[in-house]
């Protein structure tokens, strides 16, 4: 770009502040235009010294680090509440009510792909699906006491409901096997990291059992969180690796003949992702130490282990969790 250029650019940007200062008239929200101003603008002249002293490729998977770490580690039901619903306040359905309740906000129905009705739900593809899945969360949000009585009646205790908005899934019995299983993941990232071109390591919680309900547009009522995480505890435990490589890792795998499952996974309203499944012994595949980390896992655990692996910059959408690993 000319000099002449970057003065006319310069000169708009100047006048849009000086524009915004002239039609605010109170000092302080002027002091605050001010202050954000000078704040990015710091923030960005110290990234940019950073960039150009690392390069594309390490800068990017540092902010991915960054924004991974600092994401929240449970569902994000409060991120816009300052009081917290606690589930002991929310009074319970009474006993004669609770059928009458179910018939209403509870549903079993899982539609059969390329049905009509399905195709209703599905037919305008990924950004409908998106959709669907943003109005159920909302949902969710918006009518909470009732969304906890769902739980309640779908035979779910109040201290599970409770660990479930805490962060801890309804798929894992208690607090003892919750901190058990995170503490094995600790164990995990190094394993990964020391027998694979794997880094970065991270861990999600994914499926029903983080928020409760299923996200599966087949199943339960369109737009309302109706198919309730079975209370039986016999769930799997969906559990994402997010890595820098794992994009590299697939495509070498495939070129081998390993049958990948890949499939689209919501990122936030309008941008989604592709998380991977692999069909065969992860030890023969990947690594003989995250084969045998998973079998015995997946004999722990009640409901059995489900693993996927996604790319490191993978955005997580308010229903799933980052796994805490570093307290």
């Amino acid at each position: 770009m000319t000099s002449q250029g970057l003065r006319g650019k310069a000169s708009a940007f100047s006048g849009s502040i000086i524009k915004k200062l002239d039609e605010e008239k109170d000092d302080a929200a002027k002091h605050e235009i001010l202050y954000n101003i000078a704040k990015n603008e710091v923030l960005y002249s110290i990234l940019k010294g950073i960039y150009e002293e690392v390069g594309t490729d390490i800068f990017e998977s540092a902010v991915d680090l960054v924004k991974f770490r600092c994401s929240p580690d449970h569902p994000r039901f409060f991120d816009d509440v300052e009081e917290p619903l606690k589930v002991e306040d929310v009074p319970a359905i009474p006993e004669a009510e609770q059928e009458a309740f179910a018939a209403e906000h509870l549903d079993k129905t899982y539609l059969k792909y390329g049905s009509p009705e399905a195709l209703e739900r599905t037919g305008g593809g990924v950004q409908q699906v998106r959709d669907l899945q943003y109005k159920r969360w909302d949902w969710a949000k918006d009518n909470l006491p009732t969304y906890v009585n769902m739980l309640r009646v779908a035979g779910h205790s109040d201290e599970a409901i409770q660990a479930m908005l805490d962060g801890r899934p309804l798929c894992l019995p208690d607090d003892a096997m919750f901190t058990e299983f995170k503490e094995s993941l600790k164990g995990l990232k190094a394993i990964i990291e020391d027998n694979t071109e794997l880094t970065n390591v991270g861990f999600v919680f994914t499926g029903s059992s983080v928020p409760g309900y299923s996200q599966n547009p087949m199943k339960g009522k369109a737009f309302k969180p109706s198919k309730i995480t079975s209370a039986s505890g016999e769930s799997d435990v969906d559990l994402s690796i997010k890595a820098s490589g794992v994009d590299a890792l697939m495509d070498e795998l495939a070129t081998k003949g390993v049958t990948l499952r890949s499939f689209p996974t919501t990122c936030s309203k309008r941008t989604g992702g592709i998380r991977h499944g692999v069909k065969g012994d992860l030890g023969e595949l990947i690594s003989e130490e995250l084969g045998a980390w998973w079998r015995k896992w997946d004999e722990k655990l009640p409901g059995g282990l489900q693993l996927t692996f996604c790319e490191e910059g993978l955005k997580i959408p308010p229903w799933e969790a980052r796994i805490n690993i570093l307290d």
